[in-house]
């Protein structure tokens, strides 16, 4: 029996009070009903849902709808776990502290990198370290010098530029030879 046939047939069939809405009826018989099955019902829902189930043959086949539909879940085969539980519970602890190393690495990275702009003077309002006190200090700043017809450093000459081949530069001292390696 579908939701809307037993909707029609509580319409049909049932007396109620007045002030009860019809959809709120019905939910209260559906949660009855599902309180029923699983035995948690008081001495009084119990008569209640046992006597619509006496005075109405449709209310009476969704109980027994009901039942078949609980029995075939309970009947279902349980899936078994492709891993052990403890296997899997390593694996995330591990995959975890993996996690957290890498996020302390690259977090003492970016401390040390934020370390090093302040100390070398990159950030500003940062200590007076590194290129920015060689500036301060240095009160002489050479002009730039630009060369149009002579250089500003004299030119070798390659041609000038002779060494012998026969005649070293620095004299080598000869030590004699025995002929063998000293010990």
């Amino acid at each position: 029996m579908s939701r809307d046939q037993f909707q029609n047939h509580l319409t049909a069939h049932c007396n109620r009070e007045p002030s009860v809405d019809q959809d709120q009826f019905e939910t209260q018989q559906y949660e009855l009903l599902s309180a029923y099955l699983d035995g948690e019902v008081t001495p009084t829902e119990r008569r209640q849902v046992e006597q619509w189930m006496a005075d109405d043959p449709q209310f009476k086949a969704l109980y027994f709808q009901w039942l078949q539909v609980r029995a075939q879940w309970r009947s279902m085969p349980i899936p078994q776990p492709t891993i052990a539980p403890q296997q899997l519970a390593d694996q995330i602890f591990e995959q975890f502290q993996r996690r957290t190393r890498r996020n302390l690495i690259w977090g003492g990275a970016a401390i040390a990198t934020v370390l090093m702009a302040a100390i070398s003077g990159w950030i500003p309002g940062g200590t007076q370290w590194g290129f920015r006190q060689q500036l301060s200090q240095s009160s002489e700043i050479e002009p730039l010098r630009i060369a149009l017809h002579e250089p500003v450093v004299p030119i070798v000459n390659p041609n000038a530029v002779s060494i012998s081949v026969d005649q070293p530069l620095i004299q080598i001292p000869k030590t004699p030879h025995s002929g063998t390696l000293p010990k």
